[in-house]
C-alpha cells in the first residue's frame, strides 16, 4: 500500500503536529495507527518521511528523513477562460495533475464566467488534493484575475501558446517542438467557448505568440487546456535539478 501523504506548511521540527481535520482523516478514513509511516509536503519542493507518535484528537509525528526537489524546468503557467459549473473543477483538478505551475483565470472579450474569492479559494483546494492524489513537489498556485490585455506588454516568457481552432495543425506543432524545447517559461493560454476575437488574434500575432490547434475536433475549454498542457509537457520534456536529501 502506498504510503500516506499529507500537506503541512512548515517540515522545519523534528516533531510536527498536524491539524485537527488531518488527524481525524488519518484516523477515521485511513485508519491509520501510532508507528505507521507518513509522508508530509509543503508543496514547495519539500517533504519528509515521517513516523506516527501520537494519533488521538491530534496527530504527531517524527521526522525521519527529509528531501527537497527542485522546481521543473520549464515552468509551465495556464491562462485560461474558466468554464461553467462543475467543468471549471474538473480543468483544476485535471490540469495541476498534468504539471501547471500556475493557474491564472483569464478574462477575454467573450468571456462568460469571472469567478470570484470564494471559487478561487475553492480552487486553491481542488489543486491541494490534486497534489497530495499525484504526488507532484510544488503546489499548483492560482492566480487572481487577469485580462489577456496583461499578457502582451509581458517580457515574463520565453515563449507564448495560443491554443486557436485557427492555429497550427497538430503536424506542425510537432515539428515546431524545438521552439519550445529550451524554453525556461512557457505560457499556454486557452479562451473561452466563443473563442478569440478578430482584434485579440490580431494582437497575439503581433506579439509574436504562436498560434496552435490541440486536435483536430473542436475541444470544450478543460479538454483543449489538459490537452494543450500534457502536449506542452511531452514536448518540453519536464526536467528537475539536484535532488537533496537530508
Amino acid at each position: 500500500m502506498a504510503i500516506r501523504r499529507f500537506y503541512c506548511d512548515d517540515l522545519s521540527g523534528d516533531r510536527i503536529t498536524l491539524s485537527d481535520d488531518q488527524a481525524a482523516h488519518a484516523r477515521k478514513s485511513l485508519r491509520l495507527s501510532v508507528g505507521e509511516t507518513v509522508e508530509l509536503y509543503d508543496g514547495r519542493g519539500g517533504s519528509a518521511a515521517c513516523e506516527i507518535v501520537e494519533l488521538s484528537r491530534q496527530m504527531v509525528v517524527d521526522v525521519r528523513e527529509r528531501e527537497y526537489v527542485e522546481p521543473l524546468l520549464p515552468v509551465l503557467d495556464l491562462a485560461v477562460a474558466i468554464p461553467k459549473g462543475p467543468r471549471a473543477d474538473a480543468l483544476v483538478d485535471a490540469v495541476s495533475q498534468l504539471g501547471v505551475d500556475r493557474l491564472i483565470p483569464l478574462i477575454t472579450e467573450y468571456s462568460v464566467v469571472e469567478p470570484g474569492a470564494n471559487k478561487l479559494t475553492r480552487y486553491e483546494r481542488i489543486a491541494a488534493e490534486s497534489a497530495k492524489q499525484c504526488r507532484r513537489a510544488y503546489l499548483m498556485t492560482i492566480d487572481p484575475l487577469t485580462k489577456l490585455e496583461a499578457f502582451f506588454e509581458s517580457d515574463a516568457y520565453d515563449r507564448v501558446i495560443l491554443s486557436d481552432l485557427q492555429g497550427l495543425q497538430t503536424e506542425e506543432l510537432l515539428d515546431g517542438s524545438s521552439m519550445i524545447h529550451e524554453a525556461r517559461r512557457v505560457l499556454l493560454l486557452v479562451g473561452p467557448e466563443g473563442g478569440w476575437s478578430a482584434r485579440e488574434r490580431e494582437r497575439a500575432a503581433e506579439a509574436g505568440w504562436v498560434s496552435w490547434r490541440f486536435g483536430p475536433n473542436v475541444l470544450r475549454v478543460e479538454n483543449a487546456a489538459a490537452a494543450g498542457v500534457a502536449i506542452l509537457r511531452a514536448m518540453t520534456e519536464p526536467r528537475n535539478q539536484q535532488t537533496e536529501i537530508d
